[in-house]
């Protein structure tokens, strides 16, 4: 497809339209879903991809992003950052020399890992703000997207575009809720992302 078999990349994440299923369970009280959006800070991502057969591309990288979820009543979230090891398949469905006013389209089929997260959580259905420390499991992720580049010379292609992305199962955190220093409250808490990433950015030939 392009002209070297290994070509650095960058992506940069320019909106979001994300949610979060959640479930936290807190002992001998109960259990209550939730679900909350997500906001993006910022986000980026960086690696190599190659070509992989005729009009198919592998990409290999990491993605950072710093996200925060909405606050419900009773529960209120801090920003997190967020770091995902991803791969992914580009395939240009028109090969790379039909374009589109200089467009090339691609469609892609993404997986990625997201390691051990911490979020600060602060608990209140009372007076008192109660901070939770929620130790999320790693978890699973796929995505599908589409999305189009531009060649900007000099071996330079700036691209555009957006995928979707869910959480193969939840992420898990076992907890200990502690109130006024005295009583110790066990909670299991799952929260599943899901939803749409818009971003843009640049692959260059070596």
């Amino acid at each position: 497809m392009r002209n070297s078999s290994l070509r650095p990349y960058m992506l940069f994440d320019l909106g979001e339209s994300m949610h979060a299923d959640s479930r936290l369970e807190i002992a001998d009280v109960g259990s209550f879903g939730f679900e909350s959006s997500i906001d993006g800070r910022w986000g980026m991502g960086a690696g190599v991809e190659f070509d992989w057969g005729q009009n198919v591309d592998v990409r290999v990288g990491w993605i950072v992003r710093r996200l925060r979820a909405s606050d419900i009543e009773g529960l209120s979230f801090a920003s997190m950052t967020q770091v995902e090891a991803m791969g992914a398949l580009l395939f240009e469905p028109l090969g790379e020399q039909a374009s589109l006013a200089g467009w090339v389209p691609f469609l892609e089929m993404r997986l990625g890992l997201v390691p051990r997260t911490r979020i600060h959580t602060t608990f209140g259905p009372g007076t008192a703000d109660i901070p939770l420390l929620v130790d999320a499991s790693s978890y699973w992720k796929w995505g599908l997207g589409f999305g189009a580049s531009r060649s900007l010379g000099s071996g330079l292609r700036f691209e555009l575009g957006a995928i979707y992305e869910e959480a193969f199962a939840p992420a898990e955190s076992d907890s200990i809720l502690v109130i006024s220093d005295v009583l110790q409250v066990p909670t299991h808490t799952e929260f599943s992302p899901r939803g749409w990433i818009f971003a843009g950015g640049f692959t260059w030939t070596l």
